[in-house]
């Protein structure tokens, strides 16, 4: 506990100091929420009680409470849930104390879809503030939205918006979410949407807007709402949309092409790849996270030029479904699970996937369930001087947080044997790719992070067989 003393020397800070610090917490909350997406009941940044940063800073002490209510850089983190009962005045309130020129960052998040037709007067309250939005994340309003709720925000340009999340909402309604696509904000970083917004994007848009684009995801949570919005368009649907001079985009694929730089970090969020636009067309990233789907793999979407394919909570079981794995130099599994493996015989190769080829060099385990870490190591095998993966010479298995990973040992140090006994001598790495398959490199990396015991008999066996050694 701090002594009265350390308490004093803190609450007296100097203004400008205390004013500096807390703006720096306020910029890692801001990073922090651009990075995921927002929820009413988990509002980023709370720590005490239902109050938000910086409320709770100015419980402190008056000196705090003085400095915080007269610094307008921190209240420029706006967090809505809708409907609320102060609505247009309590954002009216916290838009005045940011003045006129510092950046703002909104998230609006809607709890009861039926009433949120406040969402109208929050987006005409921020529309003359639209030049300062540095980010947007627009979530859950399901059934409630129409283009008359954005026509005041997407009349402006927004020169200073790196975040646009727009999520959850699965109504045909939402499709007018499109409309906001016509205002320019060259200094986008992370676009996130929807399937059935995602679908009314344009070659001009995308071109003036993505090219400092870092972080995309496509979401297709609500693929039944995208394919009714398929019908709707055949139907005659084309002409609620009005883009001056514009090309839309029906395909995914050649929106995602369009890109004027490839893509740092691409999501496809809960993929599910039906329909026919998407099939001949690939897309890449220096980075691909399949996050609770490997469809985009089954249907051959992703090219052979990213750098890491990332399964985000999959099931390694899934992977029996594609016929190939793109080309990338790492896989990552994160989250995964191994479930319709547990009653395998862990031994045999004939229970992974017959044809999951791949001739990446390094494996990444993160957070995943032990059997799908067994499936993993099994794969890793050479079975008669075959091996599905010839070139992986790094391993990496990590527990972060309070993650436990269990750890099969066993299966660890056989795969470990059982690719050094396989390598040829004396040859190098443009002789190994000749002989394909039969190209087998050992493991010549293992680090694992996450608090697991090791003895020290198995510490100097892993030491002696493995040149890059790394057990904490």
């Amino acid at each position: 506990m701090p002594t009265t003393a350390q308490k004093c020397s803190i609450q007296a800070l100097p203004a400008e100091i205390l004013c500096d610090i807390l703006k720096a917490m306020l910029e890692v909350i801001v990073k922090q929420d651009m990075m995921v997406n927002p929820a009413a009941e988990n509002r980023p940044g709370v720590t005490v009680g239902d109050l938000p940063f910086p409320h709770t800073m100015a419980l402190v002490c008056r000196h705090w409470r003085d400095t915080v209510w007269s610094a307008r850089e921190l209240w420029t983190r706006i967090f809505v849930v809708l409907p609320m009962e102060t609505g247009r005045q309590t954002l009216r309130s916290q838009l005045e104390k940011t003045g006129n020129s510092t950046p703002i960052d909104l998230t609006i998040v809607g709890v009861e879809s039926e009433k949120a037709l406040n969402l109208r007067e929050v987006l005409v309250s921020i529309a003359p503030h639209i030049q300062r939005l540095r980010s947007l994340r627009v979530k859950d309003f399901n059934y409630s939205i129409n283009q008359d709720h954005f026509d005041a925000l997407r009349r402006g340009d927004a020169p200073l918006l790196e975040c646009l999340r727009l999520i959850g909402n699965s109504s045909i309604d939402s499709l007018y979410l499109g409309q906001l696509f016509n205002f320019n904000c060259p200094a986008l970083r992370i676009l996130d949407v929807e399937e059935n917004s995602a679908h009314v994007l344009n070659y001009r848009w995308i071109m003036d807007n993505l090219t400092n684009v870092e972080f995309v995801t496509i979401s297709f949570q609500y693929s039944q709402a995208a394919l009714a919005f398929r019908r709707h368009l055949k139907e005659g649907g084309k002409r609620f949309f009005r883009y001056q001079e514009a090309t839309l985009i029906f395909n995914i694929p050649a929106a995602l092409n369009a890109v004027p730089r490839r893509i740092p970090c691409l999501t496809f969020d809960n993929a599910q790849l039906h329909h026919s636009s998407y099939f001949g067309t690939q897309v890449g990233a220096e980075r691909v996270i399949l996050r609770n789907s490997v469809s985009a793999l089954v249907q051959n979407l992703i090219d052979g030029n990213c750098r890491t394919i990332a399964f985000h909570n999959c099931n390694f079981h899934d992977l029996n479904d594609i016929t190939r794995l793109p080309f990338s130099n790492e896989l990552e599994f994160d989250g995964c699970s191994g479930s319709g493996y547990e009653q395998e015989d862990s031994t045999e190769l004939s229970w992974v996937p017959a044809n999951l080829t791949w001739h990446g060099d390094t494996v990444t385990i993160i957070n995943s369930e032990f059997h799908c870490i067994e499936a993993l190591l099994v794969l890793l095998r050479v079975d008669r001087s075959y091996s599905l993966w010839p070139r992986v010479t790094t391993l990496n298995l990590v527990a972060q947080g309070d993650f436990v990973m269990r750890f099969p040992l066993e299966t660890l140090k056989a795969m470990i044997r059982n690719r050094r006994d396989a390598v040829v001598p004396g040859m190098v790495d443009e002789e190994l790719d000749k002989m394909k398959y039969k190209g087998v490199r050992p493991i010549m990396v293992l680090h694992v992070h996450g608090r697991t015991s090791l003895s020290r008999r198995e510490r100097s066996w892993f030491k002696k067989n493995v040149k890059d050694f790394v057990w904490d």
